[in-house]
């Protein structure tokens, strides 16, 4: 509890009762690795918190076995996998938005040659043929580990789940994070976002180190790898001024990224088993192959998992499985001498993704702070051997808990991002692995002498949309200065080359997706007589690294009357030229007349690999006074500009990559149907007042025009509609399969235990006592006949037969069950309410004996009150001697029930007076007394006067008038009143001595 105290997470739980049947006041974080998933929740009265699964274990096998309807998930599927290999499916993280003839996907083949994978001939991904019958694609498995992931989360925090963040390693491309949002789609959940496993590490470490951060910069390196691939991230924490704290708040950024997604530990994991196989067939030359049993290879993989740990800490160790083939066990020393030789070229590579992200960065060595291990694979002792090496480093750090740190930076990410928590501001900004680019066709107009035809000429322009490592979430505008009718244009990833050729085979296809706008020509028919200030097309990269196009406009500029231009306007384009500054947003524009275009290409050089780029061009913002005049105007224009969180000039402004970029506000809800998008046409309105930039302050107005859009998704389209509702029926059958097995369970347990527990309660005291040796046969046989029936013949019943039983065994010993209840509770109840009973009587008696002044109870409620004490106390002593008459085997008269009821009842009255006891306001003096005593205390001419004393030496003259002489002689009783002296003893009425030496009864005394 301290450390979550050190992060300063208060969570705050917002009252939105009418959102209760929508969401939950939960939001989880899946660590979704390729062979563990940590799930780490985060619930009012729960700061952050790892999830325990059904098996109370903090890390889940990311696996899930298919076998005879059945579906089995965790421990359960591995112990099925090793029997039955090839309906238990695992590792699939590194198959989701991977075609079929991807390097990866037949290195998986080659992993696990046992599978019978099929390619998916609409989509070009990977298919699992189950059976005959049946297939699933890498999303459906996912979606029901996923599933089973949130329903035990559920069982955890006892509340329903939907809103979740899920880590994806770093180098994820659009294809397989749109892949993964379908995976969870399918499951039902609501991804708040996609974080890479670096970036949460990172912020998790972030978390507990606030208070070491200023506004220098810290630089760290977190080195993670994992089962299937390794990453290193660079990042850079420091403390900066944010618009929406007073206080700097800490941030942090990734500034460099380099990765091996082919280099973890289940690739060792391999080696060692195909080693174990070997020794196996040396040692047992007549047992067949165990290269051909998938039951064999799988039995030796889960012992080199084992092993590989156990060398971690041991020279050597003897490895041992029984029944590996043909009944033969295995039994074999090996040393961690070999094993480091079977992976010795793996760990020659484990720098190389240290020494990209350095690249990446443009840092050396000597500028990182510390280098921090995350993942499994780190505690090889051989790959911490080669980071000392590669870094030159005194030491790794290990301080950070490289299993559940992702989990658990992803949930507070979740808290943040989510609408019902409150929580403290940490900024993250990821940074884009690889750079996009645009790609589209001009034609331009060459004439060399007059009078001959005007000959055209097509070139290919490209344009870099954001950079390697850009900073995300974050906004860009492309704007088209030269287009006037529907034209088309190609987003595909930039050059590869910082990547190995392996790395670039992996990454797939590069051209991401081809976007064709429509309704220009109109646009510029109806505008005809104004000027066009472009075509804007709005990207942004959301938090989950999705590239989304937000909306096409066409702007047009209505020319405003230059003696119009007022001495206001003057003045203000004066200032607005005077305090201009760049915007934070940048704008890339297809040409400039500076020679922005690219020259004429061949055929050969248009392919889209590559190009030229231009830097994004700085536009001016006009100065505050100038946008508030602007804004009064014109409400509709900046509604706008609020929505793109930019203020419009000449041209639309976007995030820069420098780093400046703000934050989405809400996930786009679109990400799911991008194979092709139709947005409707309209016209907008705006009437802004806008500057002109080199119109000397002419303000015009602008016009836009919404374009009608259509993306078609090149790399990895995504399932039809039809598809993903066929997906979505096939899981909820399987649901509905697995919750009528465990409702057979349930009910198939629920019966045995109750046969269990009443036949050993049967032979205990208790029960002995309040039955007859006759009434306990009849339960035994009835009990002994429904277990003989479980064992031979209701082991498979349905659920409905179990139910049956089991209310029939409760209905025949329902009777002994409530005497034994009642023999237990009931002389703890007579007593108390005896007890109960005397109280009651003695507060009666004090409270008729109080004063006039004290009498604060009517005579009705004092005598309702002896009534009901009179008829409680008859009652108990008649059902007392009632239950002495019967036997112990007969049914009870007195019962338990009644007699709480009856105490309550009693109770309930006298708490009624003692409320109104403690409200009554105190007994005011008597008048007599109070005369007596003024009279008495009339101060002496000698007595000195108190300051502030309001008695004179002489009375008062006789022309004073009416008002003033009542006033005078309501002075002294004002001041008699505040402080009221104690009647004497003796006089006035005779008060009540109470226990507790006050003048009222005590409100707790009873």
């Amino acid at each position: 509890m301290k450390r979550m105290g050190a992060v300063s997470l208060v969570l705050l739980a917002l009252a939105l009762h009418e959102m209760c049947g929508q969401s939950s006041a939960s939001v989880i974080s899946i660590d979704f690795g390729s062979e563990w998933i940590k799930v780490a929740l985060v619930k009012p009265g729960v700061p952050m918190e790892i999830v325990l699964n059904k098996e109370s274990q903090r890390k889940t096998s990311a696996v899930v076995t298919l076998r005879s309807d059945e579906r089995l998930f965790a421990g359960g599927a591995l112990a099925s996998g090793i029997k039955y290999p090839k309906e238990m499916y695992w590792y699939l993280q590194l198959l989701l938005g991977q075609k079929y003839d991807s390097p990866i996907v037949q290195l998986y083949k080659r992993w696990f040659p046992y599978y019978d994978i099929r390619k998916d001939e609409e989509r070009g991904t990977v298919l699992f043929q189950h059976d005959s019958s049946t297939v699933y694609s890498v999303e459906e498995l996912v979606a029901m580990i996923l599933n089973n992931s949130r329903s035990y989360s559920e069982d955890y925090a006892r509340q329903i789940i939907r809103d979740v963040v899920i880590t994806v390693p770093s180098y994820f491309t659009q294809a397989q994070r749109r892949a993964m949002l379908h995976a969870a789609s399918l499951a039902g959940l609501n991804v708040v976002q996609l974080m890479s496993t670096s970036a949460a590490a990172a912020l998790n470490y972030g978390l507990f180190r606030q208070s070491n951060f200023n506004t220098s910069t810290h630089t760290v390196m977190f080195y993670d790898m994992g089962a299937t691939g390794t990453v290193a991230t660079i990042v850079e924490y420091k403390m900066v001024q944010d618009k929406t704290s007073v206080l700097p708040v800490p941030q942090l950024v990734v500034k460099g990224t380099g990765y091996d997604r082919t280099l973890g530990g289940f690739e060792m994991d391999i080696r060692l088993r195909d080693h174990l196989a070997e020794v196996f067939t040396t040692q047992h030359k007549r047992v067949s192959s165990v290269y051909k049993s998938p039951r064999a290879m799988t039995k030796l993989l889960q012992e080199a998992k084992r092993l590989k740990l156990i060398l971690s800490v041991n020279a050597e160790f003897i490895s041992q499985v029984e029944g590996v083939q043909d009944e033969v066990d295995f039994k074999a020393t090996i040393a961690r001498a070999k094993f480091e030789e079977l992976c010795e070229d793996l760990f020659d590579r484990v720098a190389y993704p240290m020494e990209q992200a350095l690249k990446s960065a443009e840092m050396t060595m000597e500028e990182i702070d510390a280098i921090i291990l995350v993942g499994g694979g780190t505690r090889v002792p051989k790959v911490q051997q080669k980071l000392l090496a590669a870094s030159k480093k005194d030491d790794l750090w290990k301080n950070l808990n490289a299993d559940e740190a992702p989990a658990l930076g992803a949930v507070y990410q979740g808290a943040t991002r989510s609408k019902l928590f409150k929580v403290k501001k940490f900024i993250v900004k990821e940074g884009a692995v690889y750079p996009i680019e645009v790609s589209f066709v001009k034609e331009d107009t060459v004439s060399e002498e007059e009078g001959k035809e005007v000959e055209k000429v097509e070139k290919v322009t490209r344009r870099t949309l954001f950079q390697r490592s850009n900073p995300f979430p974050s906004k860009k505008v492309l704007t088209f200065s030269r287009n006037s009718d529907d034209f088309s244009f190609d987003v595909y990833y930039g050059s590869l080359d910082f990547l190995s050729s392996e790395e670039r085979s992996a990454v797939g296809a590069t051209n991401i997706s081809q976007v064709h706008l429509s309704g220009v020509k109109e646009a510029f028919a109806e505008h005809a007589g104004a000027e066009s200030k472009g075509i804007k097309v709005h990207f942004r990269m959301d938090e989950s690294g999705l590239l989304i196009l937000d909306n096409v406009e066409s702007r047009f500029e209505y020319p405003a009357d230059q003696a119009e231009e007022s001495t206001l306007s003057k003045i203000g384009s004066k200032i607005s030229s005077f305090f201009g500054g760049s915007s934070t947003v940048d704008e890339v524009k297809d040409g400039e007349e500076d020679g922005g275009d690219s020259p004429p290409q061949t055929p050969e050089e248009q392919a889209p690999p590559s190009g030229e780029q231009t830097t994004p061009t700085e536009e001016q913002t006009p100065p505050p006074e100038e946008q508030n005049r602007a804004s009064q105007d014109t409400p509709s224009e900046q509604s706008e500009s609020k929505e793109t969180g930019s203020q419009e000039g000449e041209g639309d402004k976007a995030d820069s990559s420098d780093g400046s970029s703000e934050r989405s506000e809400e996930v786009d809800k679109e990400t799911n149907q991008t194979q092709r998008q139709d947005a409707t046409g309209s016209t907008k309105q705006a009437d802004a007042v806008n500057k002109a930039g080199s119109k000397g302050g002419v303000v015009g107005k602008v016009t836009k025009v919404e374009l009608k859009v259509v993306v078609d998704v090149l790399d990895l389209p995504l399932p039809s509609e039809s598809a993903s509702q066929t997906s979505i029926a096939k899981l909820k059958e399987l649901q509905a399969r697995d919750d009528e097995r465990n409702a057979n369970a349930q009910a198939k347990n629920t019966l045995e235990a109750f046969i269990l527990d009443t036949q050993a309660a049967m032979k205990t005291e208790p029960f002995k006592a309040v039955s007859s040796k006759e009434q306990r046969e009849v339960i035994t046989e009835a009990l002994a006949r429904e277990s003989v029936w479980l064992e031979e013949e209701g082991y498979m019943a349905e659920t409905e037969a179990y139910t049956d039983k089991l209310r029939e065994l409760k209905r025949a010993s329902k009777s002994l069950f409530k005497r034994v209840t009642e023999a237990d509770k009931r002389p703890k109840l007579v007593v108390a309410i005896k007890e109960s009973i005397k109280l009651a009587k003695d507060f009666v008696v004090k409270a008729v004996n109080l004063t006039a002044d004290m009498q604060i109870f009517t005579e009705v409620e004092l005598t309702t009150l002896s009534t009901l004490i009179e008829e409680t106390e008859q009652w108990v002593e008649k059902k007392t001697a009632q239950q002495k008459a019967l036997l112990p085997h007969e049914d009870p008269i007195l019962l338990s029930s009644d007699l709480e009821d009856y105490r309550k009842r009693l109770e309930r009255e006298v708490m009624y007076l003692i409320n109104k006891l403690r409200t009554h306001p105190p007994p005011k003096p008597k008048s007599g007394a109070n005369a007596t005593n003024s009279s008495s205390q009339k101060p002496s001419p000698k007595t000195n006067k108190e300051p502030g004393s309001q008695q004179s030496e002489s009375p008062p003259p006789k022309s004073e008038s009416k008002p003033q002489a009542e006033e005078a002689a309501k002075q002294p009783k004002k001041q008699q009143r505040r402080t009221p002296e104690p009647p004497k003893e003796g006089e006035g009425e005779e008060t009540l001595a109470l226990p507790d030496g006050t003048d009222k009864p005590g409100p707790d005394e009873l």
